[in-house]
């Protein structure tokens, strides 16, 4: 239950926007494996399954296809930070580059967020997660850092080569503070 009601919160906030994530949020967390429910509810998600499960999602193949475009085109190495509002959001875009086969060949990502507030009841950072986090990515172990907007400012975070917002820009500070991420010469921020 808990599942499904962060993939409704998930529309809810950002209705047809998220509509993508929400039903990667219920692939991620197995909420659409069959058998798991009642007979009348199992069908019922059999059927959800059917017909929006496997539809083309457009953002995030927007998404792969800007990663694509700027893991090819780097002429140096790859460091990439990909901005989003929510913090589960962190956990549902590392789900879905982990399983394209082609990204998770050369992108290895790390998420940040507040350790104060989980994403949900069972996606949480600890302070010793955020910290090994950032030490990947300062390090080059990780090459793409997904982070709300906790990561445009005060932090120490290397410079990044491509910024990418993956949701609309809140304000102009944190439009201008995200760019400023993008410090190493020939960067992007898309």
């Amino acid at each position: 239950i808990e599942h499904w009601y962060e993939a409704l919160r998930l529309l809810v906030v950002s209705w047809e926007e998220a509509f993508d994530a929400s039903i990667c949020f219920l692939l991620m967390t197995n909420s659409l494996d069959d058998g798991k429910w009642p007979h009348l509810v199992d069908s019922q998600i059999r059927v959800f399954r059917r017909t929006y499960a496997e539809k083309h999602m457009p953002r995030l193949d927007h998404l792969k296809d800007v990663l694509t475009y700027k893991l090819e085109s780097t002429s140096s190495t790859f460091r990439g930070i990909l901005f989003v509002q929510q913090r589960v959001m962190t956990h549902i875009l590392k789900y879905i580059i982990q399983n394209d086969q082609a990204l998770s060949a050369k992108l290895n990502m790390v998420t940040l967020y507040s350790h104060a507030s989980p994403a949900t009841p069972s996606f949480r950072l600890t302070q010793a997660n955020v910290q090994r986090n950032l030490q990947q990515f300062a390090s080059g172990e990780a090459n793409l850092l997904i982070s709300t907007v906790v990561a445009e400012e005060g932090m120490d975070i290397p410079a990044a080569n491509c910024v990418i917002r993956f949701d609309p820009v809140l304000n102009t500070v944190s439009f201008n503070q995200g760019r400023g991420r993008a410090r190493q010469q020939g960067s992007s921020c898309l």
